[in-house]
């Protein structure tokens, strides 16, 4: 028989959770109403979940409920994920396979994907099917693809095992981004389609704040490593002096760019220009 045992926690400060009815009788199914959770703060229409079960197999399933105070929304899934952690007590796995081992397998993603050909090179990763192993042919420096914060890791494995291929994939891509990886406003080009020849013209905090980052790993990485990189401050530069001459001042681009509207928030989406945009009928501010 199978066993099945699931948390339910309710938190007292904000909106009840609806649990549907479960029923073990040929099939269990889980539901969410009245509205499901798609994606992106979504809601959708109601969603029922069937596990299936062969002709006379049993199914047993019981509900633990908890409500716990949370002054917030975070402190609330803290809870219960300790809640779920000491009652489900997780144990490490038994592998047979050493940590080296795992990231050399690894590593054989930053090796068969690896794109070029173009002014922009990178690691394919976006809508990659399980059942292929091809090239997409779409760079995207967040989110999904992660060019950049790949060329790192590719960079730092690398030079580790003193792999003359991936660090010289690695630092392609890194100069590649330098010499064509930012528009006229000095925002990165978030996602490139290569094959199809376009890209998105709207730019989002998730994806710039994501290549920033790596962007600052592996200057950081090279710094230590006694490596300077006068060249990246030089493109900075060049970006603002180009963006001065479309008419946007250096001083006008730091305000736009630091300016928050009040309580904490930031823009979700923008254009080139720096001017927010609503998108994908989600709230301009994040």
């Amino acid at each position: 028989m199978n066993m099945h045992r699931r948390i339910i926690a309710f938190p007292l400060l904000f909106l009840p959770l609806t649990v549907g009815i479960v029923s073990c009788r040929g099939q269990k199914n889980d539901r969410e109403t009245p509205r499901s959770y798609n994606r992106k703060l979504r809601l959708a229409p109601p969603l029922t979940a069937f596990l299936h079960l062969e002709a006379g197999e049993q199914c047993a399933l019981s509900w633990e409920l908890q409500t716990c105070p949370a002054s917030g929304y975070g402190p609330f899934v803290d809870s219960t994920w300790h809640a779920a952690y000491d009652m489900f007590r997780p144990q490490p796995l038994e592998t047979r396979i050493t940590r080296e081992e795992v990231l050399e397998v690894l590593a054989e993603y930053f090796k068969e994907s690896y794109t070029e050909g173009h002014d922009l090179k990178g690691f394919s990763g976006v809508e990659l099917r399980t059942d292929r192993c091809e090239k997409r042919g779409i760079l995207e420096i967040g989110f999904v693809g992660r060019v950049l914060l790949n060329a790192f890791n590719a960079l730092e494995y690398g030079t580790a095992v003193r792999s003359d291929t991936l660090v010289s994939m690695a630092t392609e891509i890194f100069d590649s981004y330098l010499h064509y990886g930012f528009t006229p406003g000095g925002l990165l080009r978030e996602v490139v389609d290569l094959r199809r020849g376009t890209e998105t013209e709207i730019y989002s905090i998730r994806r710039q704040s994501e290549g920033i980052r790596a962007l600052l790993l592996y200057l950081d990485f090279e710094k230590k490593r006694g490596i300077p990189h006068p060249e990246w401050e030089n493109r900075v530069k060049t970006a603002s002096r180009h963006a001065d001459e479309t008419g946007t001042t250096r001083a006008q681009l730091s305000a736009k760019i630091h300016r928050q509207p009040g309580n904490n928030r930031f823009y979700r989406w923008q254009q080139s220009g720096f001017r927010p945009i609503a998108c994908d009928g989600l709230p301009v501010f994040l």
